[in-house]
């Protein structure tokens, strides 16, 4: 497993240096496909809202949830750890399974109430809206490298599905279809700090509209 973590973290540096480079297109979309269909959203005979691996937050018993995890071919063998309130798991994001991302279902009543992935990195920005259409809100903040690159960190709302995902590394101008997940959540509850903008999509200088009132 810690290798495994290794490889990731050091994809996730090869992409930060490419992008600092000055390439658009992500050497890890180059190099490995996103299990996309491990992701239902809104079909009323699978799942009412968006699921992940046909479990759904608020609906799925912890029984059905374990025992989906431990005959998913996804699942990273020998990674299911069970708390009184959590359900920690590794699954491959890619269909050479290379790529892993760790999840933490959250439990409370004998159901899944929410999901969170972290190192999501197979998956870009398009990948989701491919998936869940386009999101309703950003946060949206600037920052420099230490070398005074530009660059933006950002998080997407889709308020009819709760679903909630990150980007740590956008270039200076904004979110790009091609830049890479790293966190994702599902019906979550986290207090996310920053002003809001209503989102407009890409080439949009979100920070000469007017955010949304608090």
């Amino acid at each position: 497993m810690r290798n495994s973590r290794q490889n990731v973290l050091w994809l996730y540096i090869l992409t930060f240096a490419i992008t600092v480079s000055g390439c658009t297109q992500s050497p890890i979309r180059k190099a490995y496909v996103p299990i996309k269909d491990a992701f239902v959203v809104h079909q009323p005979s699978a799942c009412s809202q968006i699921c992940w691996l046909h479990i759904e937050p608020s609906i799925t018993s912890v029984n059905s949830a374990l025992d989906i995890l431990n005959t998913s071919e996804l699942v990273v063998k020998n990674s299911i750890k069970r708390s009184e309130h959590r359900i920690y798991v590794d699954w491959y994001t890619d269909e050479s399974k290379a790529l892993i991302s760790d999840v933490e279902l959250n439990i409370s009543d004998d159901t899944v109430q929410s999901i969170a992935f972290g190192q999501l990195i197979a998956f870009t920005v398009n990948d989701i809206f491919d998936l869940a259409g386009q999101p309703d809100e950003i946060i949206i903040d600037a920052w420099e490298g230490v070398h005074g690159e530009k660059f933006t960190s950002y998080t997407l709302f889709f308020n009819q599905t709760n679903l909630v995902i990150q980007v740590a590394l956008g270039n200076e101008h904004g979110p790009a279809p091609t830049d890479t997940i790293i966190n994702a959540s599902i019906n979550t509850h986290f207090e996310f700090t920053g002003l809001r903008w209503k989102w407009e999509g890409f080439d949009v200088g979100y920070f000469q509209e007017t955010p949304i009132p608090p």
